[in-house]
């Protein structure tokens, strides 16, 4: 992140066909921000009230402050160029041109979506507590931090010390509802991340979550909807996901729930594939439960005999570099050195407060 990203992150006018037409007469973002105050917007293809848009925002924003800003709050910053921005999220027709994100964005893996209805029932939960779980050994889970399936499915990933990915209607700092703060600050420490496109003080706007959608549906390889109604903004989410060729899994439901008529309509008319088990969603991967922990374990190669005694050390509940060096007899650096190339093979991973886990 630079000066110059941080500021042109705040331009909610940057869509991607904006960003194309700038890379395309300018070159770079830094050198689009020096040269169109001097010129004109115009030099944009822009006409009218975007132009005065365009002009008040180089007046009121300044690199420098944006990017203090940012660091003064811990958000990171991605750009649609960077290695690190997410494959699969690049892929769509109009993917955010910038990403901001607190916690963690650097690794390349495999997401699966659950997303659902907001008025969740305990036949959801049901769904959620059994089949989820089993899920984990082979996708981080993307949801939306709202009520409902999205944050009963986070919860579940908090409390299993998993990995999950959240996606804001909001910016980072004005997360919405206000009451799953302390929900999005957990799945940071988990070794997850918060992530949004708009602007850390944004508001959460209603046109917000369709934009929202669209990012859920492609950071994910599929998505599961778990309940929706009718009109639940759920069904958005699979629209996407159909455009995006992405696969739909649908929960199937009580004929006479309406929080189930949205689920049981996808499936009807063949928008989405009916799942009752995590076998029905693995299998459309080429993926299965079948390959227990044992056959898994057996294929991992250890660069060390320090990493196979570290790794063979942590206990289920996890265990910090204190308690490893008090079981293996390792010294704390030789400990933290192994575990970073276990971590590089994402065979272990930092749950927060120094504590590692197997990543099974």
């Amino acid at each position: 992140m630079n000066a110059y990203m941080a500021a042109w992150a705040q331009s909610e006018w940057m869509t991607y066909i904006r960003y194309q037409k700038i890379m395309a007469v300018f070159g770079s973002l830094e050198d689009a921000w020096r040269a169109i105050p001097q010129y004109s917007p115009e030099m944009l293809f822009e006409t009218g009230e975007s132009i005065k848009r365009i002009k008040k925002f180089f007046v009121e924003i300044s690199p420098d402050d944006e990017e203090a800003f940012l660091k003064k709050h811990n958000i990171s910053l991605l750009f649609l160029d960077d290695d690190a921005y997410p494959f699969l999220l690049k892929q769509i027709s109009s993917p955010p041109v910038f990403l901001y994100f607190q916690g963690d964005m650097s690794r390349y893996e495999k997401m699966l979506a659950v997303v659902g209805t907001r008025k969740i029932t305990s036949y959801g939960k049901r769904f959620i507590d059994r089949i989820i779980p089993e899920l984990f050994p082979f996708f981080t889970i993307v949801s939306g931090l709202a009520f409902g399936v999205d944050s009963y499915t986070q919860n579940v990933c908090v409390q299993k010390h998993q990995r999950t990915v959240a996606v804001l209607g909001s910016g980072l700092l004005r997360i919405y509802p206000s009451s799953h703060i302390s929900l999005a600050k957990k799945i940071i420490e988990a070794g997850g991340a918060i992530i949004s496109e708009f602007p850390p003080k944004k508001e959460a706007q209603t046109y917000h979550f369709p934009r929202r959608n669209r990012i859920i549906s492609g950071l994910s390889s599929g998505v599961i909807i778990v309940e929706a109604a009718l009109k639940s903004g759920s069904l958005i989410t699979a629209k996407y996901a159909i455009e995006q060729n992405r696969e739909v899994f649908s929960v199937p439901g009580n004929i006479f729930s309406s929080e189930s008529a949205g689920t049981n309509l996808l499936i009807q008319k063949g928008e989405a594939k009916a799942i009752i088990n995590a076998e029905d969603i693995l299998n459309e991967f080429s993926l299965s439960l079948k390959n227990n922990k044992k056959e898994v374990q057996k294929e991992i190669i250890f660069p060390s005999s320090e990493s196979k005694k570290v790794y063979g050390a942590l206990s289920v509940e996890g265990s910090s570099v204190d308690a490893l060096s008090e079981v293996t007899g390792l010294s704390s650096g030789c400990i933290q050195s192994a575990l970073t190339i276990l971590e590089m093979q994402y065979l272990v991973k930092n749950i927060g407060a120094g504590i590692w886990i197997k990543n099974m």
